[in-house]
């Protein structure tokens, strides 16, 4: 058990339409998953879906232990409790710097069920360790499309948990088809009152639901699918990975990424090179 702030509450408001069945499926034993055409249509129809038990053991327990790693580097750091870090911890682009991780960054089981969920062959673009330490806020309503520095929307992101997440730790809840409502804003996840819903009611129409995962499972969601997650009120800290997936060909749009600037882009330039932005199948020979 972790110690650190008292939990704050700042409440994610409950939708009337408020559904607790999660879409999932089951990974048979070997830790892969091949999505067949009823589970990508599924995905296609509710914007995301939940794999149980995706990861094998042994790769829980080496994943694990390296994320629990690099968040308690952070923890002994300085953070800024303000802004996003009131949210949670970001640690990006992890496969150039880490050995063991970037065997999930570059997982070619996740990477291929991502493919097949999105219909077309597909690219890493961003990898993380995401924290949320005990006390730490809400996550507000959003989706990720606006953050990404590409437009194609056939993009997928694999939610992976690598401890237990609990209502209680601040659990994923997706608003079940709200990819079918398009584009919407950016969302400002560091303050406390920037209401997406407020801005897209259309949003309340779509039953939440409620996603409590254990070490291993794996949730993927479409980049338009609206998620929230709430509080973390435990005193134990909410470990999970994150691998952003690209369409083969995508194209910068200028959003600048931190771990893009060193990368010399221009606007337009493909988002293709196997050194910085990898297929699935491909194995860049050493971190940067």
């Amino acid at each position: 058990m972790t110690k650190g702030r008292e939990p704050i509450t700042r409440a994610v408001e409950p939708d009337r339409h408020h559904a607790t069945t999660p879409v999932t499926a089951s990974a048979p034993t070997g830790g892969t998953w091949t999505p067949d055409e009823g589970e990508v249509e599924q995905f296609e129809r509710e914007g995301f879906i939940v794999v149980r038990g995706l990861l094998s053991d042994e790769e829980i327990s080496r994943f694990g232990k390296a994320a629990r790693q690099m968040v308690e580097d952070r923890r002994t750091q300085t953070r800024h409790l303000d802004g996003w870090e009131k949210v949670f911890l970001q640690e990006q682009a992890v496969w150039r710097r880490d050995v063991v991780l970037r065997d999930l960054s570059l997982h070619a089981g996740i990477g291929a069920a991502a493919a097949r969920l999105v219909r077309t062959p597909v690219r890493l673009f961003l990898d993380q360790v995401i924290c949320k330490y005990p006390g730490d806020l809400a996550t507000l309503p959003h989706q990720d499309a606006p953050f990404l520095s590409y437009d194609d929307r056939r993009s997928v992101n694999a939610w992976i948990a690598l401890s237990q997440v609990t209502p209680a730790h601040g659990a994923l809840s997706y608003y079940r088809g709200s990819h079918g409502l398009g584009l919407l804003r950016e969302v400002d996840l560091g303050t406390e009152d920037d209401d997406l819903l407020a801005d897209a009611p259309q949003v309340r129409d779509r039953p939440i639901v409620e996603v409590p995962a254990q070490p291993g499972d794996v949730v993927f969601h479409h980049c338009l699918v609206v998620h929230q997650a709430g509080p973390n009120m435990t005193g134990d800290d909410r470990i999970a990975f994150s691998n952003q997936y690209m369409p083969e060909g995508a194209r910068y749009n200028g959003w600048e990424h931190e771990f893009l600037l060193d990368l010399g882009l221009a606007l337009g330039d493909a988002l293709t090179s196997p050194a910085q932005f990898p297929a699935p199948a491909e194995r860049p020979a050493t971190p940067l």
